[in-house]
């Protein structure tokens, strides 16, 4: 069985690729660079059928030679644009959920795909679809003996702008050093001095998490699964400060690793103890949990 990853572009994304390689034989199908000029002209131009067809042949071409019982795994971010080149195929085809959808978004995705995945409980229950770990990829070589220092905060404003301003505050009044980029998007309203042009690529991230002692994770509403912060937190032996209450029932989960914010609310004695706690290591075994090729065995065990 091959499994042929459609779009998975971003550096992130080849990353955790190369970790399910170890076990199965993986192809990633992405337009090379000289396509992805002749694909954004036609947008521009608004030639969609052109756009259509330049993606569609071209996945053609790569899935030329796979067999019935191979698998397409695809992401939520640009189903989209390769729905066309995929929803006749007799391959099996699988959608990975990273964000928060609609209902009318999964009930288009059930149409197409045979299975559906989400990394958020919630979601998993509310459109019965798949449940998956989130998984990190830089695994190796990162340094989990640095300490670090301050505090690390990176992400879109999602109106979270002032929650993150006052957090910020709190924290530099412990004496904690607040190192917090905040990207605007459409719901940024005024200025704030966190505000940074463009998002730092993730490689970037990942050594600035190394650099701190703690990682500061703010969910939106209605936001229940993991992300990459809580990840990095435990992969880099960093604490972790969340407002997730949910946190709590994944097995990774102890009080001197994670703190959870009650209702916004800072509470600085609570805080200060916590940082004074040492650092319990996390198991190796519960570590693999949350690996690419975790993930690949759970997604591949039914096919």
């Amino acid at each position: 069985m091959k499994v042929f990853f459609v779009g998975w572009s971003s550096d992130y994304d080849k990353v955790m690729i190369d970790g399910v390689r170890e076990k199965y034989f993986a192809d990633n199908i992405v337009l090379p660079s000289w396509l992805k000029i002749v694909y954004l002209v036609a947008n521009y131009f608004s030639f969609h059928r052109l756009k259509r067809e330049v993606v569609k042949t071209y996945v053609r071409i790569k899935l030329r030679g796979s067999a019935s019982g191979d698998v397409i795994i695809c992401k939520d971010s640009n189903f989209f644009s390769y729905i066309e080149s995929i929803e006749k195929r007799d391959q099996k085809k699988i959608l990975i959920v990273r964000n928060t959808v609609g209902e009318d978004f999964v009930s288009e995705a059930k149409c197409v795909f045979d299975r559906v995945y989400t990394f958020d409980h919630m979601q998993s229950k509310k459109y019965n679809i798949g449940m998956l770990d989130q998984v990190f990829v830089y695994g190796e070589g990162l340094g989990t003996d640095v300490q670090g220092e301050g505090c690390f905060f990176i992400g879109k404003d999602k109106g979270r702008i002032s929650l993150v301003e006052e957090l910020s505050r709190s924290f530099e009044s412990l004496g904690i050093e607040s190192k917090f980029f905040v990207v605007p998007d459409k719901t940024s309203v005024r200025h704030s001095k966190l505000y940074v042009n463009k998002p730092m690529p993730y490689e970037e991230v990942v050594k600035a998490v190394t650099n701190s002692a703690i990682i500061l994770e703010i969910n939106q509403e209605g936001q229940s699964g993991l992300t990459m912060r809580a990840l990095e937190s435990i992969f880099l032996s960093k604490k972790l400060v969340t407002n997730n209450k949910e946190v709590i029932n994944y097995d990774f989960y102890d009080p001197a690793r994670v703190f959870v914010i009650e209702n916004d609310v800072f509470d600085k004695e609570a805080m200060r103890n916590f940082v004074e706690k040492e650092y319990p290591p996390v198991e190796e075994h519960v570590l693999e949990r949350y690996s690419p090729l975790s993930m690949m065995d759970k997604v591949l065990e039914n096919e």
